[in-house]
């Protein structure tokens, strides 16, 4: 934490040798920084949220099932492509979306949660409905 005071206290320098600190408070320009510093921590997940294309048959939680490589994250959106059988093998993270393509499959090897806000099937999937919209 102190690291990143010190990093503030930089960023918030007006250039003059004068800091945006007013008795041991931001004010201006040092708040507006401090603000913006904080938003985008919090918002750090969405900002890197990519699409996962299936690059082939795989367990859902290997690095290499997905294009890009890398397990799928909060707010990915996931395809699962024409030809590719993903076995379910853990929970998933809250996901923009999942979308089977026809002739893709999503299968699991057991009873694991799909968490998304939107889910598409125009393959097929062994499991019941009511095992995929928990």
């Amino acid at each position: 934490m102190k690291n990143i005071v010190q990093s503030l206290n930089v960023i918030g320098s007006t250039g003059s040798g004068h800091s945006n600190l007013i008795n041991g408070k931001w004010s201006g320009w040092g708040r507006l920084v401090v603000m913006t510093f904080v938003l985008m921590l919090g918002t750090a997940s969405s900002i890197f949220a990519v699409t996962k294309t299936s690059t082939g048959s795989g367990n859902w939680n290997t690095a290499g099932t997905w294009s890009p490589s890398g397990v799928p994250a909060n707010g990915d959106a996931v395809i699962i492509a024409t030809g590719h059988n993903v076995t379910l093998n853990v929970n998933t993270t809250n996901l923009l979306s999942i979308t089977i393509n026809a002739g893709g499959t999503l299968s699991t090897t057991g009873a694991f949660t799909v968490n998304a806000t939107t889910i598409t099937v125009d393959g097929t999937t062994p499991m019941l409905a009511r095992e995929i919209l928990r």
